[in-house]
């Protein structure tokens, strides 16, 4: 067994250990906004959903909720033990005696944001936030409902969904500084806490075609990387967008497109979209087993062509102490609706399952429903729409 090391020695690597250095040795990252993305090292992705925030200190991956500090990372992907990733960290920041960093460190602590500097930074989002909401319009009779009803959604346009003609779009260019790529109109979703307050806001920004069709906008950096038609402002975690008011049994979506077209086939049903999988598993217990992908997994055969080792998936065992969404008073049977068009079932999979062990240990009953293999819900029901136009045309 590994000998402990002091919590001074831990803390003194984490202040002066740079995340942007340490994950970039492994991981291609490009800047995003005042954040670093890039493919999550953890889980197979196409597309980047794994950010760096040096300036708080941590890492996060929105795909498969891996969470954590430096050496939390160094931990994960060397499958370290936490005194062994703490001594790894000091020597190459040159904090043993004698030893030569092997990346430039700076020799004070990393520049990062204190508590309360993290509090201002929320509440001028949240105060940004509510100047957008209250400038958008509801959204019957706009943009957002026809861009609904190219989505097959039917149903009346909730009133936590409204409509902003022009909305700013945001992106960091050459020395980190802001630059509006344009604005764009957006249908903007209130993002409400467990109090019901707003807490923030979901944007998808949306493209008026010529003929009238509304769509996600499709814009491309000069890189060639797609910029995100959807973008979130506030606080997400632990938030929802409500659809109806809870009853006794509840459902839970990742997307607002989801989450609308189970309403719309099922309106006794309460439906809300906690906006990310993320959040409706939680985070996972870091002192957990975490078994080891499939030999035939993508990313398996991927590490064993470039000489690594054996990739883990993330653990569905829930730490109870950092929780996602926490469903209202009241509630006591949570229906967690699945999509099977993840980039990564495996990894999907063993998020569902810390979402129904965590629910579960909450003392609700927990359901799964999931749509065909392929397909989230409102794949389905586009399909079905398809289908019936083209029953239409046949001749009787």
């Amino acid at each position: 067994m590994t000998a402990p090391v002091s919590r001074e020695l831990a803390e003194q690597v984490r202040a002066r250990t740079s995340l942007v250095d340490l994950v970039g040795a492994r991981v291609a990252l490009k800047r995003a906004g005042r954040e670093m993305r890039g493919c999550c090292p953890f889980h197979n992705e196409k597309t980047p959903s794994f950010y760096v925030i040096e300036r708080k200190g941590f890492f996060h991956c929105f795909g498969c909720g891996a969470h954590g500090s430096a050496i939390d990372f160094r931990m994960r992907l060397d499958r370290l033990d936490f005194a062994s990733a703490v001594r790894t960290l000091a020597a190459e920041a040159g904090l043993v005696a004698g030893s030569v960093p092997v990346r430039r460190v700076p020799a004070a602590e990393v520049p990062r944001v204190s508590p309360a500097e993290i509090e201002d930074e929320h509440a001028r989002d949240a105060d940004r936030a509510a100047s957008i909401w209250r400038d958008a319009v509801p959204g019957a009779g706009t943009p957002v409902e026809t861009y609904l009803r190219g989505r097959a959604i039917a149903l009346p346009v909730p009133p936590t969904l409204r409509f902003a003609a022009s909305l700013p779009y945001w992106t960091n260019g050459a020395g980190k500084r802001p630059v509006k790529v344009g604005e764009f109109p957006a249908m903007v979703a209130a993002i409400q806490g467990p109090g019901g307050k707003i807490v923030g806001l979901h944007r998808t920004y949306l493209s008026i075609e010529p003929d009238g069709a509304v769509r996600k906008l499709a814009l491309v950096a000069p890189d060639g990387d797609p910029f995100a038609a959807k973008k979130m402002l506030g606080q997400a975690m632990g938030g929802a967008v409500r659809f109806a008011k809870a009853g006794a049994t509840l459902a839970i979506a990742e997307g607002i497109e989801t989450a609308l077209s189970v309403l719309q086939v099922r309106p006794d049903l309460p439906v809300w979209a906690v906006l990310s999988l993320t959040a409706m598993a939680g985070s996972g217990d870091p002192k957990a087993f975490k078994r080891r992908r499939s030999a035939d997994d993508p990313k398996t055969l991927a590490a064993f062509k470039a000489g690594k080792s054996w990739p883990r998936l993330e653990t569905d065992v829930p730490d109870m102490k950092r929780p996602g969404f926490v469903p209202p008073d009241g509630v006591r049977e949570i229906l967690l609706l699945a999509d099977a068009d993840n980039k990564d079932p495996p990894m999907a999979q063993m998020l569902m399952a810390r979402a129904a062990a965590r629910f579960t240990a909450l003392g609700l009953t927990v359901r799964v429903a999931r749509p065909k293999e392929g397909h989230d819900f409102n794949s389905m029901l586009m399909a079905k729409r398809a289908a019936d136009a083209v029953g239409a045309l046949q001749p009787s």
